[in-house]
């Protein structure tokens, strides 16, 4: 019985590395939709536009909007590299700039800050990408963040995406969506 284990469990490696040959992607347009949980619920949506351009960098720009009554809007820019660690894993690393606002019945605030992420991104195989990030948020206050996520690519060129956030901000958000790459 234990040789039978150890072979299924050898037997599963095997087809396991089998399977896994792309690296994570960073090259894409997405649309999701957003829910963002802040003592409340708002909706709303996002949109993500991801490039590599030399040698492990890349660059990425993410807007969301969500509203419910209270509207908040963010934009991020932020230069990356992605260092990868073997065949599937990447150790991928943010920063940038960041502006948010919240309006409320034609009052607004806003304010600008930094954003740094730090994580990692596997394909784990030809269909599945999976990562986990540390994100932190420096406006007025500090505060930091940790994202789940995931993508089921259906070919080449599309994917499915989820991403769950949550962290010291009290404001847990749900995206999915979809995503072109190019």
């Amino acid at each position: 019985m234990k040789k039978f284990a150890v072979a299924a469990i050898a037997s599963a490696l095997v087809s396991f590395s089998a399977v896994a040959a792309d690296a994570p992607s960073y090259d894409f347009l997405s649309g999701s939709y957003i829910n963002f949980d802040d003592s409340g619920s708002l909706d709303g949506f996002a949109v993500t536009y991801s490039r590599s351009f030399a040698n492990g960098f890349f660059g990425e720009a993410d807007y969301l909007r969500v509203s419910d009554g209270v509207t908040l809007e963010r934009g991020d820019l932020q230069l990356g590299y992605a260092h990868t660690l073997n065949e599937q894993f990447d150790f991928v690393a943010t920063a940038g700039l960041s502006r948010e606002e919240i309006s409320v019945s034609g009052f607004s605030v806003s304010d600008n800050g930094f954003i740094g992420t730090a994580g990692v991104r596997s394909r784990v195989n030809e269909q599945i990408e999976a990562g986990a990030a540390v994100l932190y948020y420096n406006y007025d206050e500090s505060y930091v963040n940790f994202r789940l996520s995931g993508r089921y690519f259906f070919n080449e060129k599309w994917s499915a995406e989820a991403s769950y956030t949550f962290g010291d901000d009290n404001a847990d958000s749900f995206r999915l969506g979809v995503a072109f790459h190019f």
